[in-house]
């Protein structure tokens, strides 16, 4: 049953304001709200609320999940396009400077967050050995 849980002993950080409401110490916001009536399922005229501290806290959870979700993702898919070890270790500062395109490469990872916004794509093309499979796995390590 909800009052049960719903209680100032569970609710760390928290006050009764002048409103009858549990407020949070740290930002003074509500943390239960007054519903127009009495409700049957909270057995109360209120019922739980988040304070805006808290609604922070949840979105840079879910953002942090996100961003490791992503990077899980992008390890994943670099793991099943670079199969060699050695692919591992192609990276900007091991090159050895047989392919000038390698610094325009760098450039574009460089200012990655201006080529995004600006949808600048890279297209790698060349003969057989000519350094596009170093240049994409260097660009992945970045």
């Amino acid at each position: 049953m909800m009052n049960a849980f719903w209680n100032r002993e569970n609710i760390p950080d928290s006050y009764v304001a002048e409103d009858g409401l549990f407020h949070c110490s740290l930002c003074g916001g509500p943390l239960e709200v007054r519903l127009p009536e009495y409700n049957e399922f909270f057995k109360s005229d209120k019922r739980p609320s988040t304070c805006k501290c808290r609604e922070e806290e949840i979105i840079h959870e879910r953002e942090e999940h996100a961003r490791r979700e992503h990077m899980e993702l992008v390890e994943r898919n670099k793991g099943i396009c670079f199969t060699d070890c050695q692919m591992w270790d192609w990276t900007f500062e091991n090159d050895d400077g047989t392919v000038p395109q390698m610094a325009m490469a760098k450039r574009y990872v460089e200012n990655w967050e201006k080529v995004r916004q600006e949808h600048i794509g890279l297209l790698l093309w060349g003969n057989l050995g000519s350094g596009k499979t170093y240049m994409a796995a260097a660009i992945t390590r970045c």
